[in-house]
């Protein structure tokens, strides 16, 4: 992966590796960027680094960034040669970050300022939850407008077969992506895949490896929109945003997340009958959703 030679900014490094490290990937993300880092930067919980990935802008993020850089030693800065692709950017922040806890941030959503302070004390406190959110209020791009959503998955089943069924079943909105995550967990991950729903794979990843809490307070305001919400993006832009390299996993994505899901049910470390369940649950899944899957390789073949 190419990366500039625009080094990682900021003052002096820290005398040590605080226990939260925050990735923001970024594309072109000026409109809201600073009223997100302003969110991060002012956390209660202030034992953090966060590395900004910029996905090789055309506007003004780079300035806004060094900016932050120059203000605030916990900011670090890269910039991309080129535009890799959303997935393989936020990749790339996990591959970077060091700690004991990790969290995606995005140039659109802003975070309550206790959201770091109450999510890192509920995974402290229980060794068998792997991520760990509060609910979400969806702020609408254009007017602004608050509605609290509903729909938080909390997945607390002891058995990850129930936890992956759960998820399935009732996984919409995928705002746990944006709590905090325990990085040997997400590193245990095939983290997020260069497709459409690609992120799907990685939640159930992370199901099958522990318990998914929601805290009962709002502390995500999730952005949603046509420029802030992936699949609402012009069908020309759908090539961009995923990367040119990722054209061949385009083709039948549908079957790529779902032999992506099996697997990891088939790696899940624990007794044989337990694994079993999971990957019954995965296949269940597939056979559910055959029709669909059967047209997405049929109309991505019919293209090309």
């Amino acid at each position: 992966m190419a990366i500039s030679s625009h080094p990682l900014s900021g003052n002096a490094s820290v005398p040590r590796t605080p226990r939260i490290f925050i990735g923001l990937p970024v594309y072109n993300g000026a409109r809201f960027l600073a009223r997100a880092i302003d969110s991060l930067l002012a956390q209660s919980f202030t034992d953090f680094t966060l590395l900004i990935s910029d996905n090789a802008s055309n506007d003004e993020t780079q300035a806004i960034c060094e900016r932050y850089c120059a203000q605030d030693m916990r900011v670090r800065y890269v910039r991309q040669c080129e535009n890799i692709g959303a997935p393989n950017n936020w990749n790339f922040v996990v591959n970077q970050a060091e700690g004991e806890y990790f969290k995606w941030a995005t140039a659109n959503d802003e975070c309550a300022p206790l959201m770091l302070e109450r999510c890192i004390h509920a995974l402290d406190a229980d060794a068998s939850a792997v991520l760990c959110q509060g609910r979400t209020c969806l702020v609408d791009e254009e007017s602004d407008a608050h509605e609290e959503y509903h729909k938080d998955l909390a997945l607390l089943d002891e058995r990850p077969s129930e936890r992956l069924k759960d998820l399935i079943v009732r996984l919409a909105l995928n705002n746990g992506q944006s709590g905090l995550i325990r990085l040997s967990s997400l590193r245990r991950t095939g983290l997020d895949r260069p497709y459409p729903d690609g992120d799907i794979p990685l939640m159930a990843e992370l199901a099958l490896l522990g318990r998914f809490i929601v805290l009962p307070e709002v502390l995500l305001y999730r952005r949603m929109g046509p420029s802030t919400f992936a699949c609402l993006l012009a069908k020309d832009q759908i090539g961009a945003f995923y990367g040119e390299q990722a054209t061949r996993t385009m083709v039948g994505h549908r079957l790529h997340q779902h032999v992506d899901i099996i697997r990891a049910a088939m790696r899940l470390p624990s007794e044989w009958r337990e694994k079993m369940a999971a990957v019954n649950v995965a296949i269940h899944r597939l056979a559910w959703d055959r029709a669909n899957v059967l047209q997405d390789i049929r109309q991505n073949f019919g293209s090309r």
